[in-house]
């Protein structure tokens, strides 16, 4: 019998994440890594220095690559870890480091299986895109077309009009998951999302925001389902995982996949049990490096494995093709089908795309440059290789490029990178007014001596016109001279009225994103006053949540907030502000993932319940 710790009301963290996307609470947390940002650490252990490689230099591309992942297992509690390097049309290098199992000594492979979370969207959309190659499916059509049952409810149209290219950019508007449920040891099959959505409402109004939704990714398979007549790992098998050769993969646990499957560990380094999912599309996928090895192949190469085309070389460039430049909301992000592209990092090498994987006990990421014909993938087995893994991809793929192009990193520059702000859009007359926004309350006075003032998490910035179109944050927590604060320096701040709507970008290095918008027309109903307090919630099913306590209080500017709790030190994991829409009903008010979703209040036997994601809380 394995000896650890059970899964049962666990320790918060991001592990449990399908690429950040789970719970409210845990965006919580994420999102204010940007006010951590401004007045606290931002620091992110450094990995180990890519050496000055050479054209050509592979074999010492792969002791660097040796040293780099033992010292990142060392460091982090990993305890098995496997990666492969492709380019062209073969895999030059693989190897696994570690256990995939301590307790019989099993060693990590190239061919180890491992849980790949998110990554499991890539095939998923190469299957859809084979589908519309055969003019079976239409990108651009609603999905309803394929589901006529499914119902979403929605503040800007009476029916769900998103489409296949929406779900696979993440601009279709959907929740970023249905929590309840989500997750438990036998959950309900993928396909009760589509019953699920009729109780949800869409966040935004399609093809407004990127905002990574798994639900997406499960109506997709859905859709390929009810096309192709067949159940989904059959469909997943026959399209794409047989004509890649990837026999080591599968979006079920079969016999011979489970035998080469690697144990998982928790931060600690020691063995804990899994948990299923139930959006099998967005996150089950089981592989290894070498199968994964192989889709990139064909990707790399227009489509083309083995000499046989499996994908239409248009289609594949759709893929790594930005698919929202016209999203102003987007800012300088940049997504083709289910690859985030344009890595600030990465931007000497250009033409780059990623998507990481992440579970609870098992994470990964595929990266790579289209254009070079170059990718890494990376897998792990522990809880404590949530960040290290994108961070080991990240620095191999610089490697690979150095050895095959001859292209080194540029030296790291400490001076502050000037962008634009969204170009084409006005400014409001008046910054002045509030902001509901993903760091919380932002309160912007009317200026004096041309300098506007901002309150943001409790701390009041001064805002300064800079040169580049940009309000350049300074803290003078005594009035006068500023405090030196080097994150807050690499800060900027702008507004722009984006469809009617007066928006706040900032700039964090060189990404844009739109974080808050302001806030109008607000009225507190009474009904929402009256249920200020403290809410738990007995739900089994928000076992991995960890969520402590919920709390609504309204603030001093007469904001409705609500903040969340866990049973960990984590403590008080932000406040945002709810927006209500009527007595039962209310926004979380800021733009982003998982923010403009909806809190509802539902009487049920035993009282009045806050619901959220389908996980009922009930006032203490």
């Amino acid at each position: 019998m394995r000896m650890g710790k059970k899964i049962g009301r666990m320790a918060m963290s991001k592990d449990r994440l399908l690429d950040g996307a789970w719970l409210i609470v845990f965006l919580l947390l994420a999102t204010r890594m940007i006010g951590g940002l401004l007045f606290g650490s931002s620091q992110v252990a450094q990995p180990l220095p890519l050496p000055e490689l050479r054209l050509g230099e592979h074999k010492a591309l792969e002791q660097y690559a040796s040293e780099l992942i033992q010292d990142e297992m060392e460091s982090n509690n990993i305890v098995g870890l496997s990666a492969a390097t492709i380019v062209g049309d073969r895999i030059v290098w693989s190897n696994g480091y570690g256990y995939a199992d301590l307790e019989t000594n099993k060693l990590a492979t190239p061919d180890t299986v491992y849980r790949v979370g998110s990554i499991s969207k890539i095939p998923n959309a190469i299957a859809v895109l084979k589908l519309n190659a055969a003019g079976k499916v239409d990108l651009d059509a609603p999905i309803k077309n394929y589901i006529p049952e499914l119902k979403v409810k929605s503040r800007f149209s009476t029916e769900p009009t998103f489409t296949p290219h929406q779900l696979m950019t993440h601009h279709s508007g959907l929740p970023g998951d249905i929590v309840k449920g989500m997750w438990r040891g036998q959950p309900a099959p993928f396909q009760s999302v589509v019953a699920l959505l009729a109780e949800e409402y869409l966040a935004y109004p399609p093809r407004t925001i990127h905002s990574y939704s798994n639900l997406g990714a499960g109506l997709l398979g859905v859709m390929l389902e009810r096309v192709s007549g067949t159940e989904y790992e059959t469909v997943m098998q026959e399209s794409v995982l047989k004509p890649l050769g990837m026999t080591n993969s599968s979006y079920r646990l079969q016999p011979h996949i489970a035998r080469k499957l690697s144990q998982g560990y928790n931060k600690n380094g020691q063995w804990e049990e899994d948990v299923a999912i139930r959006d099998v599309p967005a996150g089950n996928l089981y592989t290894s490096v070498n199968d994964l090895g192989k889709m990139m192949i064909m990707l790399l190469n227009d489509g083309v494995y083995g000499g046989t085309e499996v994908l239409p070389s248009a289609l594949v460039n759709e893929m790594f093709r930005a698919q929202n430049d016209a999203v102003l909301l987007d800012g300088n992000f940049k997504i083709g089908y289910e690859f985030f592209l344009k890595n600030p990092e990465l931007a000497y090498v250009g033409d780059d795309f990623a998507h990481s994987g992440h579970m609870y006990l098992f994470h990964g990421n595929v990266m790579g440059v289209k254009k070079d014909k170059i990718a890494v993938v990376v897998l792990a087995n522990s809880a404590g290789a949530e960040e290290r893994v994108s961070i080991i991809a990240e620095q191999l793929l610089k490697g690979a490029i150095a050895v095959n192009r001859g292209l080194l990193p540029p030296k790291a520059k400490s001076v502050h990178k000037v962008l634009t702000p969204p170009p084409g859009l006005q400014e409001p007359t008046s910054y002045a007014g509030n902001y509901g926004t993903i760091i919380g309350l932002l309160e912007v006075e009317e200026p004096r001596k041309g300098e506007y003032v901002a309150k943001l998490e409790g701390k009041k910035v001064n805002l300064l016109p800079d040169k580049d179109g940009w309000l350049r944050p300074e803290y003078r927590p005594w009035g006068i001279l500023p405090l030196p604060i080097p994150n807050l320096k690499e800060m900027r701040i702008a507004f722009r009225t984006v469809n009617g709507e007066d928006v706040v970008f900032v700039q964090l290095g060189e990404e844009v994103p739109a974080v808050g918008k302001r806030i109008s027309d607000y009225k507190l109903p009474e009904a929402w006053r009256m249920r200020q307090g403290v809410y738990r919630t007995n739900d089994e099913e928000n076992q991995l949540l960890a969520i402590d306590s919920l709390e609504l209080k309204v603030n001093q500017q007469g904001f409705l907030m609500i903040s969340m709790k866990t049973d960990t030190k984590d403590a008080q994991l932000g406040e945002l502000v709810l927006y209500p829409l009527s007595d039962t009903e209310a926004l979380l008010y800021a733009l982003g993932w998982r923010m403009m979703e909806t809190i509802s209040i539902r009487q049920e036997a035993d009282g009045e319940k806050l619901i959220f994601s389908g996980i009922s809380f009930k006032k203490q």
